[in-house]
């Protein structure tokens, strides 16, 4: 919850979603996020979402996924 509050009020900025593989390991491995046009951020804690393999078999090749809470109420879209 705590990260998608993070990423939902541009505090993560200039994320705009959770960390993909290569983004997580940078800033596991080196503390730092190299951006698109290829200068760097300071970015020491990945704001990740972490899934089950079921979970991920589940959700296939879907481009838009709903997140819910244990409740079942909706959190966030994911695109």
């Amino acid at each position: 919850m705590q990260c998608v509050h993070a990423l939902s009020k541009g505090w993560a900025s200039p994320l705009t979603g959770f960390t993909r593989e290569t983004e997580f390991l940078q800033t596991l491995h080196l503390n730092l996020l190299q951006l698109s046009d290829g200068s760097f951020i300071n970015m020491s804690i990945p704001i990740a979402l972490a899934i089950h393999d079921s979970q991920k078999a589940s959700i296939g090749e879907f481009n838009i996924v709903t997140l819910l809470d244990s409740n079942d109420k909706l959190i966030a879209i994911l695109t």
